[in-house]
């Protein structure tokens, strides 16, 4: 498995349409890591971005926001996405390992369970609650 971390410094860069350097991470399949490599994302355009990590083989990419558009556009060609997270690379790597990414303290800070795609998104019908209004009609 090659899994693309999006990096800046030694940290999770907080959006993936703008950064600039991966981190990628080949694992065997016991979760051993095999090798570290970066790579430079010499990519302006949202295809440019999903054409590179094509590329580069990647199975899981993790990374800060991410439009949705390319989020759609990643995974519509066979990459995984964990998005919404924060930390440092090499604590990401080991919770990837350990299948920990979903533990809350890799959230963004500000992100509750409505940021993390896939869980708590409400659909279009679905009923919410705004301030100021009960789950029946207004208060």
């Amino acid at each position: 498995m090659r899994l693309a971390l999006v990096a800046w410094n030694d940290r999770l860069a907080p959006v993936f349409d703008t950064a600039v350097w991966w981190m990628l991470v080949d694992c065997a399949p016991d979760g051993r890591e095999l090798r570290r490599m970066e790579s430079l994302m010499a990519c302006v355009t949202p295809e440019e971005r999903v054409r590179r990590a094509v590329e580069l083989e990647v199975d899981l990419l993790v990374c800060g926001a991410i439009s949705r558009p390319l989020e759609v556009m990643l995974q519509e060609r066979g990459i995984r996405v964990q998005a919404f997270l924060a930390g440092s690379l090499d604590d990401l790597v080991v919770a990837c390992r350990d299948g920990r990414l979903d533990d809350r303290r890799w959230a963004m800070p500000g992100c509750g369970r409505g940021c993390r795609r896939g869980r708590g998104r409400r659909g279009p019908n679905e009923d919410f609650e705004r301030p100021g209004w009960g789950r029946k009609g207004r208060v």
